[in-house]
Protein backbone atom coordinates (compact mmCIF):
# COMPACT_ATOMS: atom_id res chain seq x y z
CA UNK A 1 0.00 0.00 0.00
CA UNK A 2 2.83 2.25 0.71
CA UNK A 3 4.08 1.70 -2.82
CA UNK A 4 0.71 2.59 -4.22
CA UNK A 5 0.64 5.70 -2.11
CA UNK A 6 4.15 6.65 -3.27
CA UNK A 7 3.19 6.05 -6.89
CA UNK A 8 0.05 8.17 -6.51
CA UNK A 9 2.06 10.87 -4.79
CA UNK A 10 4.69 10.76 -7.59
CA UNK A 11 2.02 10.89 -10.28
CA UNK A 12 0.25 13.72 -8.45
CA UNK A 13 3.50 15.65 -8.05
CA UNK A 14 4.32 15.12 -11.75
CA UNK A 15 0.85 16.31 -12.79
CA UNK A 16 1.19 19.30 -10.43
CA UNK A 17 4.63 20.19 -11.80
CA UNK A 18 3.27 19.85 -15.33
CA UNK A 19 0.26 22.05 -14.46
CA UNK A 20 2.55 24.70 -12.94
CA UNK A 21 4.89 24.44 -15.96
CA UNK A 22 1.95 24.68 -18.33
CA UNK A 23 0.37 27.64 -16.49
CA UNK A 24 3.50 29.67 -15.74
CA UNK A 25 6.01 28.77 -18.47
CA UNK A 26 4.39 27.27 -21.56
CA UNK A 27 1.21 29.45 -21.73
CA UNK A 28 2.96 32.84 -21.38
CA UNK A 29 5.63 31.80 -23.88
CA UNK A 30 2.97 30.47 -26.27
CA UNK A 31 1.03 33.76 -26.03
CA UNK A 32 4.26 35.71 -26.60
CA UNK A 33 5.13 33.48 -29.57
CA UNK A 34 1.63 33.93 -31.06
CA UNK A 35 1.81 37.72 -30.68
CA UNK A 36 5.33 37.76 -32.13
CA UNK A 37 4.15 35.72 -35.12
CA UNK A 38 1.24 38.14 -35.66
CA UNK A 39 3.66 41.09 -35.43
CA UNK A 40 6.00 39.35 -37.86
CA UNK A 41 3.17 38.87 -40.37
CA UNK A 42 2.22 42.56 -40.06
CA UNK A 43 5.84 43.63 -40.53
CA UNK A 44 6.23 41.29 -43.53
CA UNK A 45 3.12 42.82 -45.09
CA UNK A 46 4.41 46.35 -44.45
CA UNK A 47 7.82 45.34 -45.81
CA UNK A 48 6.24 44.03 -49.02
CA UNK A 49 4.39 47.34 -49.42
CA UNK A 50 7.61 49.31 -48.86
CA UNK A 51 9.48 47.00 -51.22
CA UNK A 52 7.01 47.82 -54.00
CA UNK A 53 7.63 51.53 -53.32
CA UNK A 54 11.40 50.98 -53.37
CA UNK A 55 11.16 49.07 -56.65
CA UNK A 56 9.22 52.03 -58.06
CA UNK A 57 11.90 54.40 -56.74
CA UNK A 58 14.55 52.19 -58.28
CA UNK A 59 12.81 52.48 -61.65
CA UNK A 60 12.58 56.25 -61.18
CA UNK A 61 16.25 56.40 -60.25
CA UNK A 62 17.13 54.47 -63.41
CA UNK A 63 15.01 56.89 -65.44
CA UNK A 64 16.74 59.90 -63.85
CA UNK A 65 20.15 58.39 -64.64
CA UNK A 66 19.06 57.79 -68.25
CA UNK A 67 17.85 61.38 -68.61
CA UNK A 68 21.04 62.73 -67.00
CA UNK A 69 23.17 60.77 -69.47
CA UNK A 70 21.05 62.13 -72.34
CA UNK A 71 21.57 65.65 -71.02
CA UNK A 72 25.32 65.13 -70.76
CA UNK A 73 25.38 63.78 -74.31
CA UNK A 74 23.26 66.64 -75.65
CA UNK A 75 25.00 69.48 -77.40
CA UNK A 76 22.02 71.77 -76.89
CA UNK A 77 22.44 74.13 -73.95
CA UNK A 78 19.79 76.52 -72.67
CA UNK A 79 21.85 79.70 -72.48
CA UNK A 80 20.93 82.89 -70.67
CA UNK A 81 19.09 85.65 -72.52
CA UNK A 82 22.27 87.71 -72.19
CA UNK A 83 23.73 85.41 -74.86
CA UNK A 84 21.20 86.68 -77.42
CA UNK A 85 23.77 89.06 -78.94
CA UNK A 86 26.21 86.19 -79.37
CA UNK A 87 23.53 84.11 -81.10
CA UNK A 88 22.59 86.96 -83.46
CA UNK A 89 26.28 87.54 -84.29
CA UNK A 90 26.61 83.81 -84.99
CA UNK A 91 23.65 84.01 -87.40
CA UNK A 92 25.26 86.97 -89.17
CA UNK A 93 28.70 85.33 -89.31
CA UNK A 94 27.31 82.05 -90.64
CA UNK A 95 25.24 83.84 -93.29
CA UNK A 96 28.35 85.72 -94.44
CA UNK A 97 30.45 82.50 -94.41
CA UNK A 98 28.01 80.83 -96.77
CA UNK A 99 27.98 83.70 -99.27
CA UNK A 100 24.49 84.85 -98.38
CA UNK A 101 23.58 88.49 -99.03
CA UNK A 102 20.75 90.95 -98.40
CA UNK A 103 20.34 89.52 -94.93
CA UNK A 104 17.94 90.79 -92.33
CA UNK A 105 17.72 89.52 -88.75
CA UNK A 106 14.75 90.64 -86.66
CA UNK A 107 13.81 89.71 -83.12
CA UNK A 108 10.39 90.12 -81.59
CA UNK A 109 9.23 90.45 -77.99
CA UNK A 110 10.17 87.46 -75.88
CA UNK A 111 7.59 85.19 -74.25
CA UNK A 112 8.20 83.88 -70.76
CA UNK A 113 7.17 80.28 -70.18
CA UNK A 114 7.35 78.37 -66.89
CA UNK A 115 10.98 77.25 -67.19
CA UNK A 116 12.36 79.13 -70.17
CA UNK A 117 12.11 82.21 -72.37
CA UNK A 118 11.02 81.99 -76.02
CA UNK A 119 12.43 84.61 -78.37
CA UNK A 120 10.97 84.70 -81.89
CA UNK A 121 13.58 85.51 -84.56
CA UNK A 122 13.04 86.07 -88.29
CA UNK A 123 15.91 85.66 -90.74
CA UNK A 124 15.45 86.89 -94.30
CA UNK A 125 18.16 86.54 -96.95
CA UNK A 126 18.98 85.55 -100.49
CA UNK A 127 21.67 83.14 -101.60
CA UNK A 128 22.56 80.13 -103.67
CA UNK A 129 20.94 76.80 -102.98
CA UNK A 130 24.22 75.31 -101.71
CA UNK A 131 24.95 78.28 -99.44
CA UNK A 132 21.41 78.24 -98.06
CA UNK A 133 21.50 74.49 -97.49
CA UNK A 134 24.88 74.71 -95.71
CA UNK A 135 23.64 77.61 -93.56
CA UNK A 136 20.53 75.66 -92.50
CA UNK A 137 22.66 72.61 -91.64
CA UNK A 138 24.93 74.85 -89.53
CA UNK A 139 21.90 76.42 -87.86
CA UNK A 140 20.85 72.94 -86.77
CA UNK A 141 24.29 72.31 -85.24
CA UNK A 142 24.34 75.42 -83.01
CA UNK A 143 24.35 74.75 -79.28
CA UNK A 144 21.32 76.96 -78.57
CA UNK A 145 18.02 75.09 -78.67
CA UNK A 146 15.86 76.42 -81.48
CA UNK A 147 12.69 75.44 -83.27
CA UNK A 148 12.02 76.48 -86.85
CA UNK A 149 8.35 77.39 -87.12
CA UNK A 150 8.31 78.32 -90.79
CA UNK A 151 10.75 78.08 -93.66
CA UNK A 152 9.84 79.58 -97.00
CA UNK A 153 12.00 79.61 -100.13
CA UNK A 154 11.35 81.18 -103.49
CA UNK A 155 13.59 80.72 -106.52
CA UNK A 156 14.52 83.75 -108.57
CA UNK A 157 17.01 84.67 -111.25
CA UNK A 158 18.97 87.84 -110.42
CA UNK A 159 21.50 89.15 -112.93
CA UNK A 160 21.77 85.71 -114.49
CA UNK A 161 22.37 84.12 -111.07
CA UNK A 162 20.07 81.35 -109.78
CA UNK A 163 19.21 82.50 -106.22
CA UNK A 164 16.75 81.62 -103.50
CA UNK A 165 14.86 84.15 -101.36
CA UNK A 166 14.61 82.59 -97.90
CA UNK A 167 12.60 83.48 -94.82
CA UNK A 168 13.17 81.53 -91.62
CA UNK A 169 10.91 82.08 -88.62
CA UNK A 170 12.27 80.38 -85.55
CA UNK A 171 12.03 80.38 -81.78
CA UNK A 172 15.25 80.54 -79.78
CA UNK A 173 15.05 79.31 -76.20
CA UNK A 174 16.88 80.80 -73.22
CA UNK A 175 17.02 80.17 -69.50
CA UNK A 176 15.20 82.75 -67.39
CA UNK A 177 17.50 85.24 -65.68
CA UNK A 178 17.96 85.00 -61.93
CA UNK A 179 15.59 87.30 -60.09
CA UNK A 180 13.68 88.26 -63.24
Amino acid sequence: MQIEKDILLSVGATVGIMAVFFAFVWMPNHRCLTMTQADLLAVESELKTELVKVEHLSALSDEVKRIESQLKASDKILGSKRELGKLLRTFSTELRKHGISDKSIQTQSHRREADYIVLPVTLSFKGSFDGTFDFLKRLEQLSNPMHINRLSMKRRIDKGEDLIDVRVELNAFFAPQEGG
